[in-house]
């Protein structure tokens, strides 16, 4: 958990770290999650929910392929007049090899050597 309290310069900011692992292990959740609190014009205060968060599939047993869905906060950038979230989606390989020769060999003939 995490509180910053408001400043002359900066919001006040409530977050909790979440971290979890469902469905056999195959379903990777983590991130943060909290609200940010702001005044706008006048003397009312507004709140929103922010959260970075990675939510990821095993798609296969062996662990190699992956589904991946993100939301990040970006940095504010007066300048550049960035959006406040970056989202994406992908799916990745991935395989772990001491030589060269393990990266191309298939698994199948590597193992019965």
């Amino acid at each position: 958990m995490n509180y910053k309290p408001a400043t002359s310069t900066a919001n006040s900011e409530f977050d909790v770290a979440v971290s979890t692992q469902l469905f056999n292990d195959r379903l990777l959740i983590d991130g943060t999650f909290g609200m940010s609190s702001y005044k706008s014009s006048g003397s009312s205060q507004a709140s929103t929910i922010v959260g970075d968060i990675n939510i990821e599939y095993l798609l296969t047993k062996n662990r190699r392929w992956r589904v991946r869905a993100f939301n990040r906060t970006n940095t504010i950038d007066v300048l550049f007049n960035n959006a406040p979230y970056t989202q994406g989606v992908g799916i990745s390989y991935q395989r772990d090899f001491s030589n060269w020769a393990e990266l191309f060999t298939p698994q199948k003939q590597f193992n019965k050597k």
